[in-house]
């Protein structure tokens, strides 16, 4: 095993070991000699690979994951990917895919109100009034300014490619509201999360749409209780 090699191996099982939380998971046997990664799989069915010899383990991400039989090797040619893959927080989409509809599903678009208020700001010897802009669920919040947003869910897909220095970097996506768009330009990983919240108005501008009122997305939700937008 040459130095390099060893490098990244102490690199990649300690930001594995950074993921996993104190616990009372029991550890299992296990008769794999070589240094390996263990297929974990969480409640909701994301399946990650993991440095960890327990039954069970607590992520960042808030999912418990449970030890399966699957494991992979760690070798010269498949660490700096796998380090990589771990750094970032990446299941492999076709292996999840089911798993991710299935959490895409269940999260729902909501109509959000924008509210001021005032705070004194020490300015020199004295205080000014300064206005301040914030987002809430309650449409009857004080100091509501009758602006409204949606917020709604996002993924981003990932390629991992080797730049010109022969190194693996990650590749990532614009946003986008349906997991299957990500598959048909090609992308291979979607991060641990799956989605992410996003204004509405924000994703609109991200793609290219700029002459919008957002009025009329508020009111088709108010009537459908789902956007019709992709």
């Amino acid at each position: 095993m040459n130095r390099e090699f060893k490098n990244r191996l102490l690199s990649l099982v300690l930001s594995l070991n950074f993921l996993l939380l104190p616990g009372c998971a029991k550890k299992v046997d296990c008769e794999i000699k070589n240094k390996h990664v263990h297929e974990y799989i969480s409640e909701e069915g994301i399946k990650r690979y993991l440095e960890s010899e327990r039954e069970y383990v607590g992520l960042l991400d808030n999912y418990k994951y449970y030890r399966t039989n699957n494991y992979l090797l760690l070798n010269e040619e498949n660490i700096e990917k796998l380090e990589l893959i771990s750094n970032k927080g990446l299941v492999d989409i076709n292996e999840n895919i089911e798993a991710i509809r299935d959490i895409y599903s269940s999260l729902s678009d909501h109509i959000i109100y924008q509210y001021r208020y005032s705070s004194l700001v020490k300015s020199g010897k004295g205080y000014i009034t300064v206005t301040h802009y914030a987002w809430t669920d309650d449409p009857h919040h004080s100091g509501l300014t009758g602006k409204k947003d949606i917020v709604t869910h996002v993924f981003y897909g990932y390629n991992i490619e080797k730049n010109e220095k022969g190194k693996y970097v990650t590749i990532k996506s614009g946003p986008v509201r349906d997991v299957n768009i990500l598959i048909d330009m090609g992308y291979k990983y979607i991060n641990s999360n799956i989605s992410e919240e996003m204004h509405l108005s924000d994703y609109l501008y991200k793609i290219g749409i700029n002459d919008f009122n957002i009025e009329d997305y508020v009111n088709e939700l108010e009537n459908n209780k789902k956007l019709s937008l992709r």
